[in-house]
């Protein structure tokens, strides 16, 4: 358990300091981390290459293909009727309530709108992507309402936030709308850490 701690508090150690090198710092080629050993690609040809290829941070736009979100849709429709009944008083007593499940599966198919969120993301969000030694690492970069590209970050206040599991980097949409309306000098780095949502 202590190895699992450690190893956790040292990849968040690492990606602050690459992700604060990329941003507040000069962008130079970053050499690979030392204790990440694993490459988590099939390819080892392209792990090696993405291992020393030179730092840098892209947009990444979210951009799903239609044909995707026709599938789930299509899934969705297809699904077969959730039969559980509730078993007690407490319908969360067995596990998922199921009349709650069976809501959520008709919003998804009938009411979520990927194509608005997707573009909230893409507007509000600024997702990009980085390398850290061969493992691409997306997240999304907030800067502050007042402070653009071509202004200093001087007067930004930068914060990290890290989502937990089960979780994703979109846990913090709101967040990060109410902490710019208390202080608009917040510069957010929110990235969607390896093996999690």
């Amino acid at each position: 358990m202590k190895s699992l701690n450690a190893f956790k508090i040292a990849l968040a150690a690492a990606i602050v300091a690459v992700l604060a090198k990329a941003f507040f710092g000069s962008q130079e080629m970053i050499e690979p981390i030392v204790y990440w050993n694993k490459c988590f690609l099939k390819d080892q040809g392209e792990c090696e290459a993405k291992k020393t290829q030179e730092f840098s941070v892209t947009p990444a736009p979210l951009s799903i293909p239609q044909e995707q979100l026709d599938d789930l849709k299509m899934r969705l429709s297809m699904r077969k009727p959730i039969n559980g009944g509730i078993l007690s008083d407490d319908p969360w007593e067995n596990g998922m309530n199921p009349l709650y499940l069976e809501e959520i599966l008709s919003y998804w198919e009938n009411s979520y709108d990927w194509r608005r969120e997707e573009g909230y993301i893409n507007d509000n969000l600024s997702p990009h992507k980085t390398v850290i030694d061969g493992l691409d690492i997306f997240y999304l970069h907030v800067k502050p309402p007042a402070v653009s590209s071509t202004t200093s970050h001087e007067k930004s206040i930068p914060m990290l936030l890290l989502h937990g599991w089960p979780g994703s980097v979109m846990e913090f949409r709101y967040f990060i709308q109410s902490m710019h309306k208390l202080n608009p000098n917040y510069e957010f780095i929110t990235p969607s850490l390896p093996g999690y949502g």
